[in-house]
């Protein structure tokens, strides 16, 4: 039985990580660029610009855009 739940956490994680790489692929053919590892993207005080991580940037990518739009702030 431990075998099978350990099988299906690998599978579980393997499929978050190929959801990940997805939407950032994603992120980069809508926007010309990759997503930045930290910071801001455009730019900080562009309109619409957006200060996180990563994972935070790809969010509306993941189908969590509601997540993304209440964290955001504008400059």
């Amino acid at each position: 039985v431990q075998k099978v739940r350990q099988a299906a956490a690998r599978a579980s994680s393997a499929n978050n990580l190929k959801q990940i790489a997805l939407a950032t692929h994603s992120f980069q053919s809508a926007r010309g660029s990759l997503p930045p590892a930290g910071g801001s993207f455009p730019a900080p005080t562009a309109a619409g610009g957006a200060v996180g991580t990563l994972f935070f940037h790809v969010l509306p990518y993941i189908e969590q855009g509601a997540l993304f739009d209440s964290a955001r702030t504008d400059y």
